[in-house]
């Protein structure tokens, strides 16, 4: 058969500092599957209003077969907050209210994330319950989780349309746990149930990571550890094989078909 190529689009995830190249997740994956053909691409989105566009440029110029799209956890915080702290064209700090505060059933302001860029995580300690939270916590009280979470479902459900399209599977690997944030984390375990059900509603293949502790994490709380990059490679691995097995009885059947 032709070779397997599979895709994972996502963010610091695919090039974190402190990994070795055979510790990675997608490496160990490639480990796995020593007797299939196969292609590994890795690549990164910053914001949700452009990951349904990125995920399509980046499965059309792979010719995936599989794209394993993670849903970013930094990127979730701005969805939930009133007030917004964003890069403006200067590269200075600016703040904005949430876009559904200023308009009824409100996109996305494309202009609070229009010149964002990916800073290099620097870690610092701080406590669990801070300005951040409280701000997340206001957003709450004010609705946004709900509002956020249709809109994260709308980027996927849009990512999955592209994918029927172009016969691309498509593996969603919910956020992780904010283990240094109160709020934050509960932003990530709401939206990870709210994935979880439309993904099994529309038939989407998921994979829920949200209960890995902390014994999974680096010394930051933030990135995951060579532990736990195995462990995410078994659990994709699974899906993938699977994909495998079916992508190869279609093989099968075209095949009879034609000698038929």
């Amino acid at each position: 058969m032709e070779s397997l190529k599979i895709g994972f689009l996502g963010g610091c995830i695919n090039n974190q500092k402190g990994i070795a190249l055979e510790e990675f997740y997608y490496s160990v994956i490639s480990s796995l599957i020593p007797d299939i053909p196969h292609q590994i691409s890795a690549g990164t989105y910053y914001t949700f209003d452009k990951m349904a566009e990125k995920a399509e440029v980046f499965s059309q110029n792979n010719n995936l077969d599989v794209l394993c799209l993670w849903v970013r956890q930094f990127p979730l915080m701005p969805l939930h907050k009133p007030l917004i702290k964003y890069e403006n064209k200067s590269g200075d700090i600016s703040w904005a209210i949430h876009p559904s505060f200023l308009r009824l059933n409100a996109d996305w302001n494309k202009e609070l994330t229009r010149y964002h860029t990916q800073n290099e995580y620097i870690h610092k300690n701080r406590k669990l319950f801070e300005g951040r939270d409280l701000n997340l916590l206001a957003g709450k009280v004010l609705g946004l989780h709900r509002w956020a979470r249709k809109y994260i479902n709308k980027q996927i459900e849009t990512v999955q349309h592209h994918c029927n399209e172009a016969s691309i599977k498509l593996i969603v690997i919910s956020p992780q746990q904010c283990p240094s944030s109160i709020m934050g984390n509960d932003v990530c375990k709401t939206i990870s149930v709210s994935i979880d059900q439309f993904c099994k509603k529309f038939g989407i293949n998921f994979i829920n990571i949200i209960d890995l502790g902390e014994e999974y994490y680096a010394r930051d709380n933030v990135h995951f550890n060579a532990t736990c990059h195995k462990l995410l490679a078994n659990l994709i691995y699974d899906k993938v094989y699977e994909i495998f097995l079916e992508k190869l009885e279609k093989e099968k059947e075209n095949a009879r078909e034609i000698l038929a």
